[in-house]
């Protein structure tokens, strides 16, 4: 078996003070293996600094280019996501203007241009798309409870928290979304961390599943993988089975 470079790519980002070995991490990395999809799943340890931790996902983004990537983003890293979407969005549509500029100019000038030479950089150009379980919407305002406590509060003594990595969040903030069809949605109105109805109000529009009950870690999450790996185009299921709507 040999990986395809035009194979999907799920990278997996989970939340503050988690890491690649939880539940939910673990979770989706048996399944892609139990379908034989296991080089299709990156599962990055982030920072508890928001900037190291989206240069991380940066990285491995500019690494994979050529795939078609669906970011699964749990609580903190759903944020991450969301931001890691509409920026490429508006990079991608940044580039678009300003090489339509430039064909403009040289046509002008008497050269000739080429549509392949316009479009042919985005033939292996995918947009990114998000998987959001119980995302973070303004992580900056949960971030300042855990300003100035001891280290040994967080993760084992690993770190602090400071008021620039709340400064760091807040400069991420997206106001709206470019284009809803890059996110699937799945809230559990019982989540004891944050108030699912900021994320439900701030992603109108995406399509989701609300769910009754549940928890922050989201209960159950082994059940909604099929409907993650669907969206992300690594495993087909019955179209019958695949709902995604407000279950509440």
């Amino acid at each position: 078996w040999r990986l395809l470079m035009s194979d999907p790519l799920i990278i997996y980002l989970h939340g503050f003070n988690s890491s690649p070995q939880a539940y939910k991490a673990q979770a989706l990395l048996a399944r892609m293996a139990q379908i034989g999809c296991r080089d299709q799943i990156v599962i990055p340890a982030l920072s508890h600094q928001p900037a190291q931790a989206v240069a991380c996902i940066e990285s491995l983004l500019r690494r994979y280019h050529d795939r078609a990537i669906t970011l699964v983003g749990s609580s903190l890293g759903g944020f991450y996501a969301t931001w890691l979407v509409e920026k490429n969005a508006s990079a991608k549509q940044s580039s678009h203007v300003q090489r339509l500029g430039s064909v403009a100019g040289r046509s002008l000038s008497g050269q000739s241009v080429s549509s392949h030479a316009v479009s042919g950089q985005f033939e292996s150009d995918h947009s990114l798309n998000a998987v959001l379980v119980n995302p973070a919407v303004n992580p900056d305002r949960m971030l300042r409870d855990w300003l100035g406590k001891e280290p040994s509060v967080l993760l084992h003594g690993r770190y602090r928290m400071y008021p620039e990595h709340a400064a760091q969040l807040q400069a991420m903030a997206c106001q709206q979304l470019s284009d809803t069809n890059r996110y699937l949605l799945f809230l559990q109105t019982g989540d004891e961390v944050l108030d699912y109805r900021a994320a439900l109000q701030h992603y109108a529009g995406v399509s989701s599943r609300v769910q009754t009950g549940g928890s922050h870690g989201f209960d159950q999450f082994d059940s909604i993988i099929p409907q993650i790996l669907q969206f992300a185009g690594v495993e087909h299921i019955n179209p019958i089975s695949f709902t995604v709507e407000n279950s509440i």
